[in-house]
C-alpha cells in the first residue's frame, strides 16, 4: 500500500500530468514487444464517482492528512477541498513553523476545475511562485480534443502558453489525427512541431501510423508504419478480449525520391491455437522487387540480410524445434539454414522432464556448401509435470572449444503454482558460486506473508565438501532446490514479514542480517477502519485503499529498536445530498440504483435537469430509470396530477 499523497509525491504526480516542458506526441509506433497499441489522449476521466450515496444519511469526507515527526511534533499538512458535486478540487500543502506554532502559508497548492461529470477542465500546480497549468477541451462525446500547457514564474501577471496537443477521433473513439505545437512568445503564435495520422481496425487495433515534422517551412515525412493483427486466439487458454493482441505483420517505410518506399517487413505466423510458429525479418530489394534483402539504399542503411525462423511448441507451450534461415538476394526465393536448436527430452520417474537444447550454426565454404557446424551453447531446462520451469543451466564454448558453465537458476512452487523459491548461481573458473536465494510464503488467501533473502557468504570462494558439477550427464544433477543447494555457503541478507486483513496489507516489516542477528531495518503499519469502505467516503482520486485509513506509521530501524513517524487522517461527516425523501400530501420520492420511485400520488410528469438547467430526461410513470445519463448530479422535478410539485437532487452513478 502506498503512503497517501506526500508533498513530493503530489508534486511528481501533477508535474507528470501537466508538464510545462513538452507534450510528447501520443501517436507513436506500436510497442510490438509488449503488444501495446497506440494510446488514447489522457482525457481527464475520473477513477471513482463522487461520494454522494443513496444508502446512508451521512458519509466520511477526508479533509486533511497531518504528518508527525518521530518526536511527536507536527511536520506537514495536506488539506483537501471538494466542489459541490463531490469531486476533489484543491490540495494545499504546508510545513509546520515551530517558531510561530502555525502552519503558515501553503508551500504548494493544486487546483482542479471540472465539469459536473468530473472531467477536468483545468488543473494548476503552484509551488514557490512557480506554476504549471493544463487546460482541456472536449467534444460533445467527452473526448479530449485539445490539451494546452502553460507556465508562470514569480512576478508574472499572466500565464504563458508553452505547448499544446490537438486531437481528432473516429466514430470508435480512436485518435486518427494529432497535431503537436509549441508556442513562440516572440511572435505570439503557435508553431507546428508534429503532425501524426493513424488508422484502426474494427477491434480498435492500430493499423498504421503516418508522422510528419515541421521544418520551418513545410511538413516533412518522418515515419510511416503499417500493421496487421492475428485474429485467432492468443494461446490455447486465450479468452477473447482478455489478453494482448498478436501482431502478424509490420511494414516500415523509408522516404526515397520523395515517396514512401516499404523497405522492411516483420512478419509472424501462428498456429490455429495462437502460438507463434514462424517469424521473419525481410528487407526490400529494389533491383528484384522482392523482400529477399541485399539493398543498402545507396549507402543510407547497412546492407541487411532477410531471415526467417521456424518454431514448434508442444501442447504445454514448451519449445521443441527452432530453425533459422537466411534469404539469398535474387529474383527467386532461395534460403539456406543458418542454424538450429536440437532438443533432447529425458523423462524422469517423478513426472518431471529435462530438455537439453543444443544451439548450433552451420559452417559453409566459399561455394556455399555446409562443411560442418559450430556449437553456440548448450542449455538444460527442467520442468515439472505442469510445465513449470524448475531449472536452467547454460554452458558456452571457450575460444579453445571447451564448454564453460555460465549460469544456473532454480525455481520451486507450491501446490497452487505460486513461486516459493528461486536460487541463482554464477560461475568462476568453471566452479559454481552462490549468488542469491530467495524464498517466499503465502497465507491461505494467496497473500504474500514472507520473503527471506540469502546471498553468497564465501566471498567468491568455493566451500570445501561440495561436489564438482559436470555436464557429462544430466541424470545425476540435482535440478530441484534441495540438499545440493543447502551444502553451499549462504548467508542471510533481508527478511520481510507481511500481515493482511480483509485483503489489504496492514503491516510490513523488513529486517537485515548483520552476520549474527536480525536487526530492524524499515517497516510500515497501516491502520484501517474496516467498517467504512471507500465507497462510503468522499476522497481525492489518488486515494487507492479500499477502506478508511485512520493513520499510517512509518518505521525506521535502530538496532533492535524502532523509531517511527506517522500520518494521521482527519475526516468530517457531511450530509448526503444525493438522497432526499419528500413526504408531503402523501407524495414520497425515492432514488435508488439510478432509478426514481414516486409513491402516494399519481404522477403527471417527471423531469430531470442537469446543473446547467437543460432537460435531459422525462417520464410520466411512477418509475424512471436514469441509467442512460452520464454520471453526475441532477435535479429531479416531480409533478402530480393533483398539482403538487416536488424537487430532489440525485447523483447518477
Amino acid at each position: 500500500m502506498k503512503k497517501f499523497l506526500t508533498m513530493a509525491g503530489m508534486m511528481a504526480m501533477l508535474t507528470s500530468l501537466i508538464s510545462a516542458e513538452e507534450i510528447a506526441p501520443l501517436l507513436s509506433p506500436v510497442k510490438v514487444k509488449n503488444g501495446i497499441t497506440m494510446e488514447s489522449m489522457p482525457v481527464k476521466k475520473v477513477s471513482r464517482s463522487p461520494k454522494l450515496l443513496e444508502t446512508s444519511a451521512t458519509l466520511q469526507r477526508l479533509d486533511s492528512v497531518v504528518g508527525f515527526n518521530s518526536d511527536g511534533s507536527k511536520g506537514s499538512l495536506q488539506r483537501f477541498e471538494y466542489d459541490d458535486n463531490g469531486w476533489w478540487s484543491e490540495t494545499h500543502n504546508y510545513y509546520w513553523d515551530s517558531e510561530t506554532q502555525t502552519w503558515g502559508e501553503p508551500v504548494q497548492s493544486i487546483f482542479v476545475e471540472r465539469m459536473p461529470n468530473g472531467y477536468v477542465l483545468s488543473e494548476k500546480n503552484m509551488y514557490g511562485g512557480y506554476g504549471v497549468r493544463a487546460d482541456y477541451e472536449y467534444d460533445d462525446r467527452n473526448r479530449g480534443i485539445a490539451m494546452i500547457n502553460y507556465s508562470i514564474n514569480p512576478g508574472d501577471e499572466e500565464w504563458t502558453p508553452t505547448n499544446k496537443g490537438e486531437y481528432i477521433y473516429d466514430d470508435a473513439d480512436n485518435i486518427i489525427e494529432e497535431t503537436v505545437s509549441i508556442y513562440d512568445p516572440l511572435n505570439g503564435e503557435w508553431v507546428g512541431l508534429n503532425h501524426n495520422f493513424a488508422t484502426w481496425d474494427a477491434k480498435g487495433r492500430q493499423t498504421s501510423i503516418d508522422s510528419f515534422y515541421w521544418n520551418g517551412t513545410d511538413w516533412q515525412r518522418s515515419m510511416k508504419v503499417d500493421y496487421r493483427w492475428f485474429d485467432g486466439p492468443y494461446d490455447p487458454d486465450y479468452v477473447e478480449g482478455t489478453e494482448k493482441e498478436r501482431m502478424e505483420y509490420r511494414c516500415e517505410y523509408m522516404e526515397v525520391d520523395g515517396e514512401w518506399l516499404p523497405v522492411f517487413v516483420d512478419q509472424n505466423e501462428f498456429t490455429a491455437e495462437g502460438r507463434v510458429c514462424s517469424q521473419s525479418w525481410k528487407y526490400y530489394n529494389r533491383e528484384f522487387d522482392n523482400y529477399y534483402g541485399g539493398d543498402d539504399y545507396d549507402g543510407r542503411v547497412p546492407l541487411c540480410t532477410s531471415w526467417k525462423s521456424k518454431v514448434l511448441h508442444d501442447d504445454m507451450g514448451i519449445e521443441i524445434e527452432n530453425r533459422t534461415f537466411n534469404y539469398v538476394p535474387g529474383p527467386e526465393e532461395k534460403m539456406y539454414e543458418v542454424g538450429y536448436c536440437d532438443f533432447q527430452r529425458q523423462d524422469m520417474d517423478n513426472g518431471d522432464f529435462i530438455m537439453l537444447v543444443t544451439n548450433q550454426n552451420h559452417i559453409y565454404d566459399e561455394a556455399g556448401n555446409s562443411v560442418g557446424t559450430k556449437l553456440i551453447d548448450k542449455t538444460w531446462y527442467a520442468y515439472n509435470a505442469n510445465g513449470k520451469k524448475l531449472w536452467c543451466y547454460e554452458e558456452m564454448p571457450s575460444y579453445e572449444g571447451e564448454l564453460i558453465p555460465m549460469v544456473e537458476d532454480k525455481w520451486a512452487y507450491d501446490e497452487n503454482g505460486r513461486q516459493i523459491a528461486t536460487v541463482s548461481y554464477d560461475f568462476e573458473d568453471g566452479m559454481r558460486v552462490p549468488n542469491t536465494w530467495v524464498t517466499m510464503a503465502y497465507d491461505e488467501d494467496g497473500n504474500q506473508i514472507e520473503i527471506l533473502g540469502r546471498e553468497n557468504a564465501s566471498g567468491g570462494l568455493r566451500p570445501f565438501g561440495v561436489r564438482t558439477r559436470s555436464s557429462e550427464s544430466i541424470t545425476d544433477r540435482d535440478y530441484r532446490i534441495g540438499e545440493d543447494d543447502e551444502d553451499e555457503n549462504w548467508d542471510f541478507t533481508t527478511h520481510w514479514i507481511f500481515e493482511w486483513e480483509n485483503g489489504v496489507q496492514t503491516q510490513r516489516l523488513c529486517y537485515r542480517w548483520n552476520g549474527e542477528d536480525w536487526l530492524n531495518n524499515q517497516g510500515q503499519n497501516n491502520y484501517f477502519d474496516f467498517t467504512v469502505p471507500v465507497e462510503e467516503m468522499m476522497v481525492p482520486e489518488a486515494y487507492t485503499d479500499p477502506y478508511k485509513i485512520d493513520y499510517i506509521e512509518q518505521l525506521y530501524g535502530f538496532g533492535e529498536e524502532w523509531a517511527s513517524t506517522r500520518m494521521e487522517y482527519y475526516y468530517s461527516e457531511i450530509a448526503n445530498t444525493s438522497v432526499k425523501a419528500v413526504d408531503e400530501d402523501s407524495l414520497t420520492v425515492r432514488f435508488h440504483d439510478n432509478t426514481i420511485y414516486v409513491y402516494g400520488s399519481e404522477v403527471a410528469a417527471i423531469n430531470v435537469y442537469d446543473l446547467s438547467g437543460q432537460n435531459v430526461c422525462s417520464g410520466a410513470a411512477s418509475e424512471l430509470a436514469l441509467d442512460d445519463l452520464s454520471k453526475g448530479v441532477y435535479i429531479v422535478k416531480v409533478l402530480t396530477c393533483g398539482g403538487t410539485a416536488k424537487s430532489v437532487k440525485v447523483y447518477v452513478k
